[in-house]
């Protein structure tokens, strides 16, 4: 070989050195790179049958609850306008309220707590075990979504005056939200049994963390985008996490860690959202007949459910006692059961 062929072999060789040293330092900077959110992309489809109850009164199920008795409560709305009803057997029985319209319910639990609260517009109330009035009083502003903390307070988003508002049933408080841009509060949830803090939903692209007890207030971006409109979009009670739906996944935000896509995309877009009694997380789609069940780590399983491909599913609760899942469908009007038989997830 001449003189000019080893000083090309040479070269050469220096570059391709250079390049795998280039890869190896990139490979094993100081910075490790975080993992992608996990896509979900299930092979099949699992078959889930759902018991249906109700249709017997005009209009659509809006929201479904679980009282402690396992009583189950729902708003119908028809031509506008939102009714209370309970299931009793496999009917709906309605429960007027003097004219006043519920917009949400949660359910209370502990010796402190209301059976039931609802907001109503203008209006915030407590029921009794049989749907009867336990007292309600007027609010400034607008109530938009309930919770109920551990004394057996209600709390809820005023959304006209963009800030949270308490009623113990004897006065009312408010507390403000100080952001900017003002808020646009909707959801609202306790962080979990025995805990004072809630979290809420602010539509300009945050979550706050509220700590009745001298926290304070405390508010998080939200990574991945916001949820669609409707109830239930937020769960908490994980290890001092809240969980979110995205317009395509699952977003997750902890006190410590702030927030991160947890789900990058599930197969359908996701609407409603709860922590269900077999410690995953379940996910009902906006359209179609489908939930997903999302593992602690992130494995999601894509069920279908027995219904038409142009169901809609507008709310999802769980009854702890029971294993199971209730399902506010207004597509086709009914009240949905989905028994869950293992009460304690075995997934890894």
């Amino acid at each position: 070989m001449d003189a000019a062929g080893r000083r090309w072999v040479v070269g050469g060789g220096a570059v391709l050195v250079a390049a795998i040293a280039f890869t190896v330092a990139r490979a094993g900077g100081d910075e490790p790179v975080a993992p992608p959110a996990r896509p979900s992309a299930p092979p099949h489809d699992r078959a889930l049958a759902a018991a249906r109850y109700g249709g017997n009164l005009a209009g659509a199920p809006e929201v479904v609850r679980v009282g402690s008795d396992d009583r189950v409560w729902t708003l119908i709305r028809h031509d506008g306008h939102t009714r209370l009803a309970r299931l009793q057997g496999r009917t709906l029985r309605e429960l007027p309220l003097g004219g006043i319209e519920p917009t949400e319910l949660v359910a209370g639990y502990g010796r402190m707590a209301p059976y039931l609260a609802y907001s109503a517009g203008r209006i915030v109330g407590a029921l009794r075990r049989d749907g009867s009035e336990r007292g309600h009083t007027v609010v400034p502003g607008e109530a938009g979504d309930i919770a109920l903390d551990r004394f057996g307070t209600l709390w809820f988003t005023n959304r006209a005056r963009a800030s949270l508002g308490t009623w113990d049933r004897r006065r009312l408080t408010e507390v403000a939200v100080p952001t900017r841009p003002r808020p646009h509060l909707d959801e609202i949830v306790l962080q979990g049994a025995g805990s004072s803090k809630l979290w809420f939903l602010d539509y300009q692209g945050r979550i706050g963390l509220i700590d009745p007890t001298g926290g304070g207030v405390r508010m998080f971006k939200v990574k991945g985008g916001l949820p669609s409109r409707g109830p239930s979009r937020l769960t908490a009670g994980f290890a001092g996490a809240t969980w979110y739906t995205t317009k395509t996944g699952l977003g997750q935000i902890s006190e410590e860690g702030g927030s991160r896509v947890f789900i990058r995309s599930l197969p359908a877009p996701p609407g409603a959202l709860t922590g269900g009694p077999d410690g995953n997380l379940w996910a009902a789609a906006r359209r179609g007949p489908w939930l997903f069940r999302i593992s602690p780590r992130g494995a999601v399983t894509r069920y279908k459910l027995d219904l038409p491909a142009g169901a809609r599913l507008r709310d999802i609760a769980r009854d702890t006692p029971r294993g199971d899942l209730w399902l506010a469908c207004a597509r086709p009007p009914a009240l949905l059961r989905v028994r869950i038989p293992e009460l304690r997830s075995k997934l890894p």
